[in-house]
């Protein structure tokens, strides 16, 4: 602004010295304080499918490649173990990796959220629903691993994978934010019914009032995408081990 340096750090200091003042604008007539802890646990929920997604396939399926390499498999497959038991070893290793990886979360909010609303009210609801949300995460990640050869490849197609779901599911932008037509299609994906589940436990930062059948019809979705993502999986690995 053709001002000195001196004169520019003054105007920048009185600048910072300003306070402003807030107001939320509520249409209730009273407006409700809630602990900060909840809305940490809510958004912690909120992104919990998209880094799952990235711990499992990322961590887990790097694992799973260095298995299905063909001098790995050649020297597994030497032993009179039948091929399926090594797909199968794999599974197993994705599905205990997952339940221990939520375990550690659910102990996490427990410790962090005690006496809080939404752990007193709505703790099982969120336990089942990001479990449910890890068996999806293992599900991809086998599907995944199922044709990806390289570390590369999956890491690309992972981060493909979770950020566009998380974008269209309402993990990065509110769902009240997001037009009719892309929440129409999302919820053709599994992160749209974990984020819409977890709405239903803290109203303060949604408009999806709670409702005990919609979150049973929710979870049940969920769990139908978990199965069906692993049969898909399960049938592909079949066909791939008759091939070879």
């Amino acid at each position: 602004l053709g001002i000195s340096d001196e004169e520019a750090a003054i105007k920048a200091r009185e600048n910072l010295e300003n306070k402003a003042t807030m107001s939320i604008v509520s249409s209730k007539a009273e407006t409700v304080v809630s602990d900060p802890r909840e809305a940490v646990i809510y958004n912690i929920n909120r992104y919990f499918p998209y880094l799952m997604l990235g711990m499992m396939s990322l961590g887990i399926g790097h694992t799973i490649l260095i298995t299905n390499k063909k001098e790995t498999s050649d020297r597994v497959n030497v032993s009179p173990v039948p091929q399926y038991m090594n797909k199968l070893t794999n599974v197993i290793g994705l599905l205990v990796s997952g339940v221990v990886f939520w375990a550690l979360f659910m102990v996490f909010i427990l410790i962090y959220g005690t006496d809080t609303e939404i752990i007193h009210q709505y703790f099982p609801v969120i336990a089942i629903n990001s479990l449910l949300s890890i068996f999806t995460s293992c599900a991809l990640t086998s599907l995944l691993t199922n044709y990806i050869k390289t570390s590369n490849t999956l890491s690309m197609v992972t981060n493909i994978v979770g950020l566009s779901m998380s974008f269209l599911s309402g993990v990065f932008v509110p769902a009240y934010l997001m037009n009719e037509k892309i929440l129409s299609v999302a919820k053709f994906l599994p992160f749209y019914w974990t984020v819409y589940v977890n709405d239903m436990t803290y109203q303060k930062a949604s408009t999806i009032a709670y409702d005990s059948k919609e979150v049973l019809i929710a979870l049940g979705i969920e769990l139908l995408f978990a199965i069906a993502i692993s049969f898909v999986s399960i049938i592909l690995s079949s066909k791939r081990i008759i091939k070879e």
